[in-house]
């Protein structure tokens, strides 16, 4: 979580290059987590990409789209 936490703060602060590659390395790892905390942190990542309107950032925005949306298939009542 911390990874993308860092992530978005790359994209705040400016930085969307640094901030791309902590992304798509943040996510290749946390792919495999599962939890509440990660994917509010995963919603921070994507409005945190919103100031960067690149190609390159809107696969990010649409990897962290996938992701949450997996999450939401495999959550039971």
């Amino acid at each position: 979580m911390d990874r993308v936490g860092l992530a978005a703060a790359l994209f705040d602060g400016g930085e969307p290059e640094q901030g791309i590659e902590a992304a798509l390395w943040a996510l290749d790892e946390e792919a495999r987590a599962d939890s509440t905390r990660l994917a509010s942190r995963l919603n921070t990542l994507s409005d945190a990409t919103r100031s960067c309107p690149t190609a390159a950032v809107n696969k990010v925005r649409a990897r962290v789209k996938n992701l949450v949306a997996a999450r939401r298939k495999t959550v039971t009542a």
